[in-house]
Formats: structure tokens, C-alpha cells, sequence
């Protein structure tokens, strides 16, 4: 297989300066060796995409480019998973790893992680496939014979752990911009924004400002990578710098312009009755989104996020030109209407834990039994609104969760995977078929639901498909059940539950 070498504009383009030393040359002489072996490796099939190959092998030269650099991003996966798993990397046995060295513990979880994103079937690939464990063990030989040898790459630490970085929002910016759209940390994350861009409804807005709002949304809200983490939280762990930690951002809403003063301008927000001085800095062009703006008559939709005490404009301010006062008004109620049925979910999962009798789940047999079940057990009126599920087939049972983030779940799907006392539509060749199914996320459950069930050990005829067998791939399942859990589900107990959660 012939490939078309890597030239050392590919590799700039993923770095946060503008011009390429003697660093930035070996490490591009290192992505074609890595590219070299790969097209010639035994997942040569897979890698016979050009572009894949090409994402492969960047990817891995910017991992060896962090370890050798110090940067920080895999000590940080290190770190977190000893501290969530109990030990160094999922899958794999560290009775023989050194941290900060090439392993092939290393390359092998680093390889089942791009192709488990560049999965074009979109099924759970096993991290002990032997192709992937042969590859990794070619890679790390090669990777190990530079590592001795290999250039520390300071300009780009010295990018990442800016100690000023509290001091300007703009320079916090470019680093959360850079690091989630070319860190290696955020595989398939340019991809993703463009499928975001494409699905916006959007797409009469000017290109650059369409994704400059779009990847404003990724930097806060993306979670797809190896410790489902946001950018943000990312650099909080790997620099140790208190302002990534302190930065907030409030829900998008409705505001009234209030007038100009300073250095700032004020902000009234319709739904939450508050207002905020917003930072002029907020614009790269200074004032000008502001100047035609009419004081107490100007309304505008956006988003704040508020850095080191003071708020910014984040993602674009919307001028709401053109609507009437009717349709603003019903708006803002729509607003507070969604975040007071937020705040009444833990009053739902309160009741839905007597009516369960503190269980997670519930199975019935059928839709009316569901509406028993609000009615009867949980005391819900004819006039009370629920969400009944629409299925075009008959499932063979409904699963009603409780969840204090969600409200009361109903969901068709693996209800007879659920090891419940009493689930009389348990299906113990079923679950060992479908079981996984609560560990990759298909929609079914929310993260802090399937933590439990996991937890609870009902779902303990759950596999994945292995060459040792059943046994092996269900064992191996449930051992690295939290790593799945939150790697599928993009998200993590100490971000995303509550206290109580996983209880």
C-alpha cells in the first residue's frame, strides 16, 4: 500500500504557532514511520482509508510528542483512572508498566480508542483483539527506540501552562479553542462540530460565526473522550490552574439591553430576573455589536460565562429583531416553565423510590400497566402529564427508572436484562445477548441509572463478545463496568451526579 508522505504543514496545522522548528520536523519524520507501520500492520484493512491513516498517525506522534514533553495529558488519564478504576489504564494488566514511558498498555488502549471513534459500524469493539494487542506491541517498539532521542516540544507546554493565563479572556479562549479542536485528547472532535454545524438549523448564519458559536457549545458541553471530561475540566486537572475551575456559564436566555457604562454593558435577564454587567472585552471588535442598541428596548438572545469574577459574552449575542412582544413574552414563560420542571424532578424520583420501594427500576408488562403504576403507586392525577414511549412493536415489557436529574424514565427496550426480584420477564439468554447494551449507552437508561444497575449487579449476565468465551467476556465486562459506563456515556461520577447518585 503506497501513502502520500505527511508534510510539516499537516502537523502546524494542529499547533497553536504559525511557524515549524526542528521539534516540530522530528516529530513530523515520526508520524510517517508510525504511518509506514500501520499501512503495512495486521489492521491494515482498517487503516487502507488514506485519511484515517493519516488522523492515526498524527495521532499517535502527539502522543508521544506529550509524554516525552511533559504536557500532562497522559498523566492526567494516569491519574484519573487509578483514581476512579483502581489502577493506571482499563483493560489491560500494569503489574509491568512505567508511567511516563512508552508501554504497550499504552498504544493498545490508545489504538481501541480510535477505532472504537472511527467505528464505522458503530458496535463495542474488544480492546484484547488480538490485532489491536499485535499492532500495539509493533508501535510501542518502534516508539520506544525514539524515546530516548525524541525533542521536548516547549513552545507547546509553554502554550498550555501560561500562568497568566487568568489575566484575558481571549488568551483562556484560544487555549480551550486550541486544545479541544487539535489536542489529541479530543479525537474526532473537528468532525464533530462540523456535524453539529450541518444540523444547527443555522444555516443562514455567515459560516465563521456559525462556528464560532458551535465550537463555543463543544468547549463547555463535549464529553467524547477517553475521561469524559470537557475542555475546560481537562486543563483545570492537567495545569492545576484555579480559573479553569471557576469558570461558569449560565443557561442561554432572553436579555434587555439596559445601556452602556465604562467598560461594561448591562444585561437584564427576562427569565431569571437578574442583571449582569457584561465585559466590552467581550467583543474582538470592540463595541460594535452594541452601537445601534437601544436602551430598556433592545432584546437580545445569548449566553454568559463568567472568568476570573467578571461575565463575557459567550458563544454570539442574538439581536431578536422583528418579534413581537407576544411571542417574547410566551417565550420567557416557556423558559421558566422547562426550569421549574427541572427543579420538580427530585420531587418525581422521590416519589417514584416510595412507589418502587426503593428500587431502580421497575418492570411492567405493557402501557397500561405503566399508567397503573403513575396512578396507583405514585399518585399521579388524570391530569398530571407523562410520557408515554411510541413504539411501532409490542415490547415484551416497559422499565420505569427513577432519576433525580431526569425525572421518571419509561423505556421499551432490555427490560428482561434487569436481575430484579420479582422481573418475571427476566431472560437470562436474552441478557447474555443484550445485556451490554446498558454499558454503550443505545438511549435507553440515563448514566446515573445504568451506574446503579451496574453497581447493584442486576444486569450480571451481561458480555462482551470475547474469544475466551461467554464467561471471559462477561467477567471482563463487569470488571471495567465503570470505565465503559462513563466512556459510552460521556460522563463521570464526580461531574455529572449528584452526591447521593451512586448510592
Amino acid at each position: 500500500m503506497r501513502v502520500k508522505k505527511i508534510f510539516p504543514v499537516e502537523w502546524l496545522d494542529m499547533k497553536p504557532y504559525n511557524n515549524s522548528d526542528s521539534v516540530d520536523l522530528y516529530y513530523v519524520g515520526l508520524a510517517n514511520k508510525i504511518m509506514d507501520l500501520l499501512a503495512k500492520s495486521d489492521l491494515d484493512e482498517y487503516f487502507k482509508d488514506d485519511v484515517i491513516l493519516r488522523k492515526a498517525s498524527l495521532y499517535f506522534a502527539s502522543w508521544f510528542e506529550d509524554i516525552c514533553s511533559n504536557l500532562g495529558m497522559w498523566a492526567l488519564v494516569n491519574k484519573e483512572c487509578n483514581a476512579r478504576y483502581g489502577s493506571v489504564l482499563p483493560f489491560y494488566d500494569v503489574s509491568e508498566y512505567y508511567e511516563g514511558e512508552v508501554n504497550p498498555q499504552d498504544i493498545s488502549l490508545l489504538l481501541w480508542h480510535f477505532m472504537q471513534v472511527y467505528n464505522e459500524k458503530n458496535t463495542l469493539l474488544n480492546p484484547e483483539n488480538p490485532w489491536i494487542l499485535k499492532t500495539a506491541l509493533d508501535l510501542t517498539r518502534l516508539l520506544d527506540a525514539e524515546y530516548e532521542s525524541a525533542p521536548e516540544n516547549e513552545r507547546l507546554y509553554d502554550f498550555i501552562h501560561n500562568g497568566r493565563i487568568g489575566e484575558n479572556w481571549w488568551e483562556c479562549r484560544k487555549l480551550l479553542e486550541w486544545f479541544h479542536m487539535f489536542s489529541y485528547v479530543f479525537l474526532g472532535a473537528p468532525e464533530a462540530i462540523n456535524e453539529s454545524m450541518d444540523d444547527s438549523g443555522f444555516e443562514d448564519m455567515p459560516l465563521p460565526k456559525r462556528m464560532y458559536m458551535t465550537v463555543t457549545e463543544h468547549i463547555f458541553n463535549y464529553k467524547h473522550n477517553l475521561l469524559s471530561l470537557s475542555t475546560w475540566q481537562w486543563l483545570a486537572k492537567i495545569t492545576g490552574n484555579a480559573v479553569f475551575d471557576e469558570i461558569e456559564r449560565t443557561k442561554p436566555s432572553m436579555f434587555l439591553y439596559k445601556g452602556r457604562k465604562t467598560t461594561r454593558f448591562w444585561l437584564y435577564d427576562l427569565v431569571e430576573d437578574k442583571e449582569y454587567g457584561v465585559e466590552m472585552d467581550s467583543f474582538a471588535d470592540g463595541s460594535m455589536p452594541i452601537r445601534n442598541y437601544e436602551e430598556d428596548k433592545t432584546l437580545v438572545y445569548t449566553t454568559l460565562v463568567r472568568f476570573e469574577g467578571r461575565y463575557y459574552i459567550s458563544g454570539l449575542m442574538t439581536e431578536l429583531r422583528g418579534v413581537g412582544k407576544g411571542k417574547i413574552d410566551d417565550a420567557v414563560e416557556e423558559m421558566r416553565y422547562q426550569r421549574e420542571l427541572e427543579s420538580q424532578q427530585k420531587e418525581n424520583y422521590s416519589a417514584f423510590l416510595a412507589a418502587s420501594g426503593g428500587d431502580p427500576a421497575v418492570i411492567v408488562k405493557d402501557r397500561d400497566a405503566v399508567r397503573k403504576f403513575f396512578v396507583e403507586k405514585m399518585r399521579f392525577t388524570e391530569e398530571d402529564e407523562f410520557d408515554m414511549p411510541a413504539v411501532v412493536s409490542l415490547p415484551k415489557c416497559y422499565s420505569i427508572y427513577g432519576d433525580p436529574l431526569n425525572g421518571v424514565c419509561i423505556s421499551p427496550n432490555n427490560g428482561q436484562c434487569i436481575a430484579l426480584k420479582g422481573n418475571k420477564y427476566y431472560n437470562k439468554e436474552y441478557a447474555k445477548r443484550e445485556g451490554f447494551c446498558f454499558y454503550v449507552n443505545n438511549g435507553s437508561v440515563p448514566y446515573r441509572v445504568a451506574c446503579i444497575l451496574h453497581g447493584q449487579g442486576l444486569i450480571p449476565d451481561a458480555a462482551i463478545n470475547s474469544l475466551r468465551g461467554y464467561e471471559y467476556g462477561r467477567d471482563f465486562l463487569h470488571k471495567n463496568g465503570d470505565f465503559f459506563l462513563d466512556y459510552f456515556y460521556h460522563s463521570t461520577r464526580e461531574y455529572d451526579l449528584l452526591p447521593h447518585c451512586c448510592q
